[in-house]
């Protein structure tokens, strides 16, 4: 009985001594030299400027926590936008009502 325990504690340490180098090895790939890979500033900013034309539309929620002169400040921006000039802006306290709503369509505010 005590056999068989000291072989399957062998099999599983080598098998885990094995697996360990395998799982490091693949998440890694040659990148080469660093300086062929490296960009320039202007293949950087192209490169921007194709993801960004790539979006359409886009939100997000903004929170504002601040302490001035001890009186606590708490606001809550939620922005939505399209392209090419439509956005709504809705401000708010957390906890109450929407306090002010800015919606644009590209001419008019």
């Amino acid at each position: 009985m005590k056999a068989m325990t000291t072989k399957k504690t062998l099999t599983t340490l080598t098998l885990l001594l094995l697996l360990i180098p395998v799982l490091f090895v693949s998440g890694c790939e040659d990148k080469g030299l660093a300086a062929e890979k490296e960009l320039t500033l202007e293949e950087i900013a192209a490169q921007m400027q194709q993801k960004e034309d790539n979006v359409n539309d886009y939100s997000f929620t903004f929170n504002l926590n601040l302490d001035f002169e001890g009186e606590a400040l708490e606001k809550e921006f939620e922005v939505m936008g399209k392209k090419p000039d439509m956005y709504r802006i809705l401000t708010e306290t957390p906890g109450k009502e929407p306090e002010k709503v800015e919606v644009s369509n590209g001419e008019y505010m």
